[in-house]
C-alpha cells in the first residue's frame, strides 16, 4: 500500500507541481500534514480506519478499497495467524 500511496502522490504532483503532502493529507481529511509522508517512508503504519478514509477520498471501488484494507492488515500483522488471515 505504501507503493500505491507513493505512486498516487507522484501522479498528482506531476499534474500540479504545487501538490504537497499537506494537501494530500487534507484531501484524506487527516489533521497531521505529514502523516502520509511518514507512512510512505515506512516510518509510520497506517490503520485500517485511515485506509478506509484514503479509499473514500481517492474514490476507490469497493474491491479496490478491500484490497487496500487487506494490504494494510497484512503489513500490520504481528502473528503468523494474522498474516494468513490478511492474505486470504
Amino acid at each position: 500500500y505504501r507503493d500505491f500511496l507513493r505512486d498516487f502522490f507522484e501522479y498528482k504532483k506531476s499534474l500540479r507541481a504545487g501538490f504537497s503532502y499537506r494537501q494530500f493529507s487534507g484531501l484524506v481529511g487527516l489533521k497531521s500534514p505529514n502523516y502520509l509522508q511518514l507512512v510512505i517512508q515506512g516510518k509510520r503504519n497506517m490503520t485500517e480506519e485511515t485506509g478506509l478514509r484514503v479509499a473514500r477520498a481517492l474514490k476507490l471501488s469497493k474491491n479496490e478499497a478491500k484490497h487496500l484494507e487487506a494490504l494494510i492488515r497484512l503489513d500490520n500483522a504481528v502473528t503468523e495467524e494474522d498474516k494468513v488471515k490478511a492474505q486470504k
